[in-house]
Order: C-alpha cells, then sequence, then structure tokens
C-alpha cells in the first residue's frame, strides 16, 4: 500500500483565486484544479493515514501511524523524509519528466494508467473501460479492475479508493484505503513543500 501511495501522481490544471501558481499552460499535471488536500485512511496498513497536499505542480505526501514519513514532489524531483529518522533522500521524479514528453491530450490517459498500475506500450494507447462509478468523500470516481492494483476508482485521474488482496467471502485479506475528505481551491503556503528543519538529506547513491 505504501509503494502504491508513493507511486500517485497528483497535480492541477486551472488557477484558483488567490493562489500564486503557474498558469495552465505552463503546468505539466493536467488536472482540473490548482490546489488540493485529500485525506485518506486505510485498514490493515503500517501507515493508516495519509495526508496529500498539491499545489501546481507540486505535491506534498504526508504518512502517520506506526512509520511517520514524507515525501515531496517539486516537479522533477521527490524527496523521500522519514520524519522518525529525520532523514531523506532525493531522486528523479520520472513521471513528471514523461508527462513533458507528452502532448497534453495524452497526459491525463497517462496518468490514469499509471495509477491503475497499467504500462502504455505506445503514444495515445487508451486504458480499459471503467466499470462504473460511485461516490467517495463526495467526489465521483470511476471503477476499474486491475491486475496488478485490485480494484481502484479515479476522481481526476487520482485514486480515492483503492482495494488490494483476495475476499472470498470467508477470509477476506483485504487491505482498503479509501478517501475521508476532499478540498478543492484551498490556501496552500509556498512553504508547505519545504524539507523541514533538523532532516540530514543524504545522497541516495552514497
Amino acid at each position: 500500500m505504501k509503494k502504491i501511495f508513493l507511486s500517485l501522481t497528483l497535480g492541477a490544471a486551472l488557477i484558483c483565486a488567490g493562489c500564486n501558481a503557474t498558469t495552465t499552460d505552463e503546468r505539466v499535471y493536467p488536472y482540473t484544479f490548482n490546489t488540493a488536500r485529500i485525506e485518506y485512511s486505510s485498514n490493515g496498513a503500517p501507515t493508516p493515514n495519509v495526508i496529500v497536499t498539491i499545489k501546481g505542480d507540486k505535491q506534498l505526501f504526508q504518512t502517520s501511524g506506526e512509520t511517520n514519513t514524507l515525501m515531496i514532489v517539486d516537479k522533477d524531483k521527490l524527496s523521500y523524509i522519514s520524519l522518525d529518522s529525520k532523514t531523506g533522500t532525493t531522486t528523479a521524479n520520472q513521471t513528471y519528466v514523461e508527462l513533458k514528453k507528452l502532448p497534453k491530450d495524452q497526459r491525463m490517459n497517462y496518468l490514469m494508467a499509471t495509477s491503475i498500475g497499467l504500462k502504455l506500450t505506445n503514444d495515445g494507447q487508451s486504458i480499459p473501460a471503467s466499470s462504473g462509478q460511485k461516490q467517495v468523500a463526495g467526489q465521483t470516481c470511476d471503477l476499474y479492475d486491475s491486475d496488478h492494483l485490485g480494484k481502484v476508482c479515479l476522481w481526476n485521474g487520482i485514486p480515492l479508493e483503492l482495494s488490494v488482496g483476495t475476499d472470498n467471502g470467508t477470509d477476506s485479506k483485504l487491505q482498503t484505503t479509501v478517501a475521508t475528505k476532499v478540498e478543492v481551491g484551498i490556501d496552500v503556503p509556498d512553504n508547505t513543500f519545504d524539507v523541514p528543519q533538523g532532516i540530514e538529506m543524504k545522497d541516495p547513491a552514497a
């Protein structure tokens, strides 16, 4: 589940009033909002609570539970931080790099494919059709069945609900992560995406 959340690709496409963000043409992530905050809860996960904050091409993932971590996405850069050990590493954000190569009308398709664990083999390839819709945290999301990730419900290409594992009716081993709150058009200070003081950033190659 942690791996799934770290692979979430989030972003923005419209400017909200009062937000000092880039213009739609400058942005790479193709979503229909500029700022958002999504709160998740998971059953059976070592990091049961996740908060994702978005502003333009920047995102912050905060997890709390048995382990407490941050992942800061700043365009083509990813910073992984352990709040428990107060250490972190920085690496390339390959999703941003790949999105930037694509025409704008193909970017959402790419992100949706990534969110359901599908690797597109050619430009313009379509993802499978949705199996239905449901309401999650006040938003309508599209349901997909993934061979790799289980059941996924996408809103703006973002997973609002994931069910991973098996459920045979008597011995359920499903681990479910679901959004409990979605806020759009909120005020997000620029320093939200700064590495906290006291964190030792290490070279991942060391």
